[in-house]
């Protein structure tokens, strides 16, 4: 046990750390004077963009901001997230683009009129985007200065749907795979985990739509039915079954970033030049089709399907083909005509096959993935917390030796070896708690320079193929949040509401920035490297509401940050270290007389430091303790918490006292991470005096 002792040495020098670490920026006054509502006084806000980060907010930032940001003040604004793809996040802020759900805004008379107040990206904006929203509509006085500020990391993940009825695990004559095919899966030797290992120049080729990998047999050759019985029509079927590729049908960021990477492998496509005109949506070969014969009778001319209300006829189509039944009529045998139609075999690859696919409403990785879920023989792409959340995570290795659907081993930059997007080399298994993205190594490129970086030019920001081992698909997601809300929003009606829409802004921006990060990994994500976090969390707290003076606000002037140096991979390719865990887990603390008990499981070596508050007297938040632990490795860490001899007495006299514990792990080499549980003290039981 680690009493915990008021005022104590050690806490005394982990307090003076913490304060050297920030000393390589240079901080303005936080704009707090700006506001008249003070902290979590705000009106309820809404953000709108990037499907990527839906989870995020969702179940990290928006929970968190609510229990643990605002919990002290007692109150907090409603904060809502719209995930509809990052170019809405651009257009909700004045990029000026075309698309739903805020339509077309090329003139820039929508560029003020929307609900949000942030967007969120991962493409960051141009220079001629950064310019248009910041200039708002044309009218004069609506101008602002818009701040592109990091937010997260995360994976896209290459997700699989193989043809069902098919197998890669095995010959189709029953023979145990040769060294090659073998090197194709990541785990050969084990059904529950063996998964399909894909190179770089393949996936470039399958989402360029061309000829090169346009059916299941040019990727995996010796795919087939499984029965043993080798040089059957239903192996060639297997082999020949078209490989569909799935992709976003909104200008997505997600869709950039993988572009991005495309364009690293095969910088002769265009990937960003080209099939980046005017946006994420174009494509090559995206008329492209491949006839197939769907029930393997040697011909492609047949109806495969009818109309799913009926019993009669070829039978329905399967539920992958449905889209196709929206082109035609049908007759049913009453001669009642629907909308519907019977799919035929010419008929689906003019739709569906090799063509790129759109994903049911289209907006979003997350219909997209559900897409894949639901379409044999796919592959699409897609943020990782997505790709194992939806469906019930579908997308998970499932603990059987036939489960077709899951992610994909990545070959990395230097050719010899595959990596997974999740950071945990176990993590891609069903069921499992080991979550995060592998992203946490990845090493930036491109930051923009500069006293204040988060209102420059980020349009070369990149993570993909950071380092020759990593994994190659990463990225920032950033929020686009106005340095001084009071122009951008000048011609609403009530501007008292707009000024505590502002606030509401500026604090989440200001938790999602520093105690919003702890939440990450559990989600798939990986928190800013600590130089980010440090320049993204001071451009928060320079939000701020007539900031050019007015509202006692006055002038605020920028703030002086040191941006994280741009780094150049070794000359020899070693790899850079993985960082170590931060995720530590807390137990329920126990009350008992007159202390508690508290035992923490943390996976390495470290430092554990605690600071107890409680309200003593009229003291708000008064410490009324203070210490910490180094454990040399990981597992349990016990503390006994002490009150201190005034919140002694306050406890006496009231008889309980409801103590915060801000417990911080900070792993050896790595960054810290802090959570806060609270526990209600009792006094011990007095002694009865023995008459």
């Amino acid at each position: 046990m680690f009493p915990l002792m008021n005022g104590s040495p050690l806490a005394r020098r982990l307090t003076i750390a913490a304060g050297a670490a920030l000393a390589a920026a240079t901080f303005a006054a936080p704009a707090d004077a700006a506001f008249t509502s003070g902290k979590c006084l705000g009106d309820a806000m809404q953000g709108r963009g990037a499907s990527f980060a839906a989870s995020a907010h969702n179940q990290v930032f928006i929970p968190g901001f609510s229990s643990v940001f605002c919990g002290a003040v007692g109150s907090a604004p409603t904060i809502s997230y719209d995930s509809q793809g990052s170019g809405s996040g651009r257009r909700v802020v004045g990029a000026r683009t075309n698309g739903a759900p805020e339509g077309n805004n090329t003139d820039g008379s929508k560029s003020r009129n929307q609900v949000p107040r942030y967007g969120m990206s991962e493409e960051p904006l141009s220079a001629t985007d950064q310019a248009n929203v910041n200039k708002g509509t044309d009218a004069v006085g609506d101008e602002g200065v818009i701040r592109t500020i990091p937010i997260a990391l995360g994976s896209v993940a290459i997700v699989v749907n193989l043809p069902d009825g098919c197998t890669i695990a095995k010959q189709a004559d029953g023979a145990a795979l040769t060294v090659g095919q073998q090197g194709q899966l990541s785990d050969p030797g084990t059904a529950n985990t063996r998964r399909l290992q894909i190179t770089r120049t393949q996936l470039e080729q399958i989402f360029n739509g061309g000829t090169e990998i346009d059916t299941w047999g040019e990727l995996v050759a010796w795919i087939n039915d499984g029965n043993d019985t080798p040089a059957e029509a239903s192996d060639a079927r297997c082999a020949s079954f078209p490989l569909v590729r799935i992709r976003r049908l909104d200008d997505g960021g997600t869709t950039f970033v993988f572009k991005d990477y495309l364009g690293q492998v095969n910088p002769g496509r265009g990937w960003l030049g080209a099939f980046n005109t005017p946006d994420t949506r174009t494509w090559p070969n995206h008329t492209r089709t491949v006839a197939f014969d769907y029930n393997n009778d040697g011909d492609t001319t047949d109806a495969v399907g009818t109309d799913p209300a009926t019993t009669t006829g070829t039978g329905p189509c399967a539920a992958q083909f449905a889209p196709f039944t929206e082109n035609a009529q049908f007759t049913r045998p009453d001669s009642t005509p629907v909308l519907g139609g019977t799919c035929t075999e010419a008929s689906v690859p003019l739709l569906q096959t090799t063509q790129v696919t759109a994903a049911a409403g289209g907006n979003g990785n997350d219909d997209l993935v559900n897409k894949v879920n639901d379409f044999d023989g796919s592959i699409g792409y897609g943020d990782l917390s997505t790709a194992r959340q939806q469906r019930a995570f579908a997308f998970e290795r499932q603990a059987n030796a036939t489960d077709d659907k899951y992610w994909v081993k990545l070959q990395a930059k230097n050719l010899t070896s595959y990596v997974d997007p999740q950071s945990n080399a176990a993590g891609f298994v069903g069921g499992t708690s080991l979550k995060g993205s592998s992203c946490n190594t990845a090493q930036l490129r491109n930051l923009p320079q500069g006293a204040d970086p988060t209102v420059a030019d980020w349009s070369q920001a990149s993570g993909v193929d950071s380092t020759p081992t990593a994994y190659g698909l990463c990225s920032l997601t950033y929020a686009l949040a106005f340095d001084d809300y009071s122009t951008p929003y000048s011609t609403q009606g009530d501007q008292g509401a707009e000024e505590r829409k502002a606030r509401s802004v500026r604090d989440y921006m200001e938790w999602m920035t520093l105690g919003g990060q702890n939440g990450l990994l559990g989600f798939d994500y990986a928190p800013l490297s600590p130089a980010l976090q440090e320049i993204a969390n001071a451009a928060a707290k320079q939000i701020g509401w007539a900031k050019a003076g007015g509202n006692n606000g006055g002038s605020t002037p920028p703030v002086v940050v040191t941006p994280p140096a741009v780094v150049t991979p070794p000359a020899n390719n070693t790899p850079a270290p993985a960082a170590p865990s931060n995720v530590f887990t807390t137990g329920t603390p126990k009350s008992n007389k007159g202390s508690a008990t508290l035992t923490l499981q943390v996976p390495g070596a470290g430092v554990v430091s605690i600071v107890a508050k409680a309200t003593v007297g009229k003291k708000k938040n008064s410490q009324i303790a203070s210490a910490a632990s180094s454990p040399k490795a990981g597992g349990p860490v016990a503390f006994t918490i002490k009150p201190s001899k005034a919140a002694a007495k306050e406890l006496t006299k009231k008889k309980k006292l409801k103590v915060t514990l801000e417990i911080t792990f900070t792993p050896t080499g790595g960054q810290a991470s802090t959570k806060t549980v609270t526990v209600t003290l009792k006094p011990a039981p007095v002694k009865k005096k023995k008459k």
